[in-house]
């Protein structure tokens, strides 16, 4: 890699967000844009993130609070309805997989994910997607 082919000088856009402190010594003149490992990212509002290089070009990410797919603390589940959260058994995980990583503190109001929740009068299951709470 060199200063023609490197992250840094291809696309300064992404090394805006390089977070420095935590990947160093590597910087993004080191790296090429295809570089498959994960490094560290701090957006313009400051949220930290991880990902690879590629996989930011390639799919176009970007930091997953500020586009939405993971909750920022003031609007997660825990945070504007504790008594919903306290009654959520588990996250279900998706029907192509066996494990769900998601946790509480990473469930966005109004998100479609199936949750397994206890009915406060029976304390039976109740399996419905987060947001038909809402």
């Amino acid at each position: 890699v060199d200063e023609t082919n490197s992250l840094g000088s291809l696309y300064p856009h992404l090394a805006k967000e390089w977070d420095f402190e935590k990947n160093a010594p590597l910087t993004p003149g080191d790296v090429a844009p295809n570089y498959a490992k994960s490094v560290f990212w701090k957006c313009s509002n400051g949220h930290p993130f991880s990902g690879t290089p590629n996989t930011r070009l390639s799919m176009n990410s970007r930091c997953p609070i500020c586009s939405g797919r993971l909750p920022e603390k003031n609007n997660s589940l825990i945070e504007q309805y504790p008594n919903l959260a306290t009654r959520v058994i588990r996250v279900v995980p998706p029907s192509n997989s066996s494990k769900c990583k998601t946790t509480l503190d990473q469930l966005k109001v109004g998100s479609h994910v199936k949750i397994a929740v206890e009915c406060d009068k029976c304390k039976g299951k109740s399996y419905r997607r987060l947001h038909k709470y809402f």
